[in-house]
């Protein structure tokens, strides 16, 4: 079971848990999707120099891997409606 879904994800938490668990190239991308948020958050925070493009380089791949995510879950569900 995964111990974290952020907020933005909350709504399909059950779908998530259940790809996570039958879906190995599911549960890799959202794991780096975890990891890549976990930087953005740490370099929001962060009064680097170089912060706002770390910034602006970790927002744009987890929004990438959000919309990967999200795709891999809607295939699936056409799948099945089929």
């Amino acid at each position: 079971m995964i111990s974290k879904i952020p907020e933005k994800l909350s709504e399909v938490r059950h779908i998530i848990e259940i790809f996570y668990k039958d879906d190995e190239t599911f549960r890799s991308i959202y794991d780096d999707y975890l990891e890549y948020l976990k930087a953005l958050q740490f370099w929001e925070q962060s009064n680097a120099e170089d912060a706002p493009a770390r910034q602006y380089e970790y927002s744009d791949l987890v929004h990438e891997l959000e919309i990967e995510l999200i795709e891999i879950m809607k295939k699936r569900e056409v799948k099945s409606a089929e």
